[in-house]
């Protein structure tokens, strides 16, 4: 019987139907399960951009997973961020503020995407402003590194946890301090490794399988456990404060790209619990 938490991103059917780009959503319509948060991907070709366009109901965090992108963000009082955007970094919009990505190198792009609302809505002008689909201009952006308060780099942040079978990195308000209601996670498992049963008494969390192959557990209030594989392409959702673990059971690395529905998201160790005073 599948599992409730469990989806498969890769099934599900494209929204909209533009050349050169394509975007998934796991949301409240097709994932029931689905309380504050949403997740989707977009697969942008070259010389194909995806937008403008603004969220009226969710703030956007979105992770670069393969390629790289050119990103404008449009604030209130007309201020424009233009930045490139590379694999390992993400960048975050907030509810309401105008954004576009162009996919202006010669490999295809992926972005992971979570809004913070498990149903988003949002005006798309691609069309009417006649930038639907291939891009008219050449211009490039400098592969150079170009400073945004909207982004930030994995790489750049200290891991907080870093053993010889996983690592844990964590980008929230401490680290991007425009974040609201949303953060991200980079998860790491060697082969065999694992993350112990743990949970968050302040937030969900919604994670997607970039690689690999994992085994996630998830504890209900009746003390049942749900245990199923989540495989690359899967995304699952972990109600607010269920504890839950992972584990690595393919004989390669598994990365997975988790988000979360407060821009400090706290945890709880069941192991520290148990611990004697």
């Amino acid at each position: 019987m599948p599992s409730p938490y469990l989806f498969s991103l890769e099934r599900a059917a494209p929204k909209g139907n533009a050349p050169g780009r394509v975007y998934r959503l796991a949301s409240g319509d097709n994932f029931p399960i689905l309380s504050g948060m949403s997740l989707g991907t977009l697969d942008l070709e070259p010389a194909h951009r995806y937008g403008p366009r603004w969220n009226t109901n969710a703030h956007l965090i979105a992770y670069c997973s393969e390629g790289a992108a050119a990103v404008t963000i449009v604030s209130p009082g007309s201020l424009r961020s233009h930045f490139p955007v590379s694999a390992g970094e993400l960048f975050f919009v907030e509810r309401g503020f105008l954004s576009a990505i162009e996919n202006d190198t010669r490999r295809p792009a992926r972005f992971v995407v979570t809004l913070s609302h498990e149903t988003p809505e949002a005006f798309d002008l691609s069309g009417a402003t006649g930038l639907e689909g291939r891009t008219q201009s050449s211009r490039r952006l400098t592969r150079k590194a170009r400073a945004s308060p909207h982004k930030l780099a994995f790489g750049s942040v200290e891991p907080d946890v870093a053993t010889a079978g996983m690592s844990v990195t964590t980008i929230g308000v401490q680290q991007l301090t425009i974040l609201e209601r949303l953060s991200a996670r980079l998860l790491r498992l060697a082969p065999q490794g694992g993350w112990q049963p743990h949970w968050h008494p302040n937030c969900a969390e919604l994670g997607y399988v970039v690689e690999g192959e994992t085994r996630v557990s998830v504890m209900n209030p009746a003390a049942a456990v749900d245990t199923f594989e989540a495989r690359q392409g899967d995304v699952y959702f972990i109600p607010l404060a269920y504890p839950h673990w992972l584990e690595n059971i393919g004989d390669r690395e598994a990365r997975c790209i988790i988000s979360f529905g407060d821009e400090d998201p706290l945890d709880i160790r069941l192991a520290e619990t148990l611990a004697p005073v």
